[in-house]
């Protein structure tokens, strides 16, 4: 059985983090006696580093920002190129955080990311999207591992996948109806143009690396594609179709991250869509023109097709 219970995933560079921690000097060889004098293997590090790694395009990619201590600011470089022709006006991403909230699922979010997204972080309190594991637990007490959880588990893998009815899975109804706000911002953020998720450069025991935060788009996707086969049992196909799409344009959207994980999300966004336009594409069959309309919109451009600007 496929598991759609919330993914998040924090993901960090191991390559840049090791060419992060050779530039920081960092040595993990024994100190020798003299090393040992308090001073002596910073002077030896500090000599070492300016012997050994000179700030020029012959050495490295890049050659700025560099930070306090004179190193390259990878994580800033990449920002720098990654931004280039993203506004907070035209950043789905934006409106991304915006249905999320500051905290998805009590994850922390390092300081200074929304200010790096141009953008206030929102509110402590608002109608955020919640995932429906989190929503039937505080509401039912359903707990994993129970024998109502597995029902719910069984029903809302069926629901994401084919047409259903409210009177016989009240709890998917009433999560959706619960995110509706949230889901009308990720509405409109799947009609932007560009995808920005600035790198943070973290520190570790040794050193630094550049993380790439992706936080609770898969189990938005499971929303849409829920309430797309919500509307298709009513036979509201206009309804279910624009669901259906912008789950599209929204896996579309995050493959212009910069990351694998990145892509591993967007295909992964993608294919709960492709799914569930199956039982979709079985319900139009008899309407060509609607299947021909459909064709169109999945083939016209979109942001992740267009290709991002130099």
């Amino acid at each position: 059985m496929r598991d759609n219970r919330p993914l998040f995933i924090v993901m960090s560079f191991s390559a840049l983090a090791f060419a992060s921690e050779m530039v920081m000097g960092q040595d993990t060889k024994p100190r020798t006696a003299s090393e040992a004098q308090p001073g002596a293997r910073e002077k030896k590090e500090t000599k070492k580093a300016k012997d050994a790694f000179t700030i020029s395009k012959e050495t490295t990619y890049v050659t700025g920002p560099v930070d306090k201590n004179g190193y390259i600011d990878y994580a800033a470089a990449l920002n720098e190129r990654l931004k280039k022709g993203v506004t907070p006006e035209n950043n789905a991403n934006v409106l991304i955080w915006k249905a999320l909230g500051p905290h998805p699922e009590r994850y922390p979010v390092p300081e200074g990311f929304f200010q790096l997204l141009g953008m206030e972080a929102p509110p402590e309190k608002g109608e955020y999207f919640k995932d429906f594991w989190s929503f039937v637990k505080e509401r039912d007490g359903v707990h994993i591992g129970s024998e109502r959880y597995e029902r719910l588990y069984s029903q809302f893998n069926h629901d994401i996948e084919r047409p259903w009815s409210a009177r016989k899975h009240a709890e998917v109804a009433d999560w959706l109806k619960a995110n509706e706000k949230a889901l009308a911002t990720v509405i409109a953020a799947s009609g932007r143009s560009q995808y920005y998720s600035p790198l943070i450069q973290a520190k570790r025991n040794k050193g630094t690396s550049i993380r790439v935060y992706v936080l609770g788009v898969r189990e938005i996707a499971n929303a849409l594609v829920a309430r797309a086969m919500g509307h298709l049992n009513e036979k509201n196909y206009d309804e279910a179709w624009q669901d259906l799409l912008a789950c599209h344009r929204l896996g579309r959207l995050l493959g212009r991250g910069p990351a694998l994980v990145n892509a591993l999300v967007s295909i992964s966004i993608d294919g709960v869509a492709a799914r569930a336009e199956v039982a979709y594409l079985d319900e139009i069959r008899s309407d060509p023109k609607r299947v021909e309309s459909c064709l169109r919109d999945l083939q016209a451009p979109t942001p992740a097709r267009v290709g991002r600007q130099a």
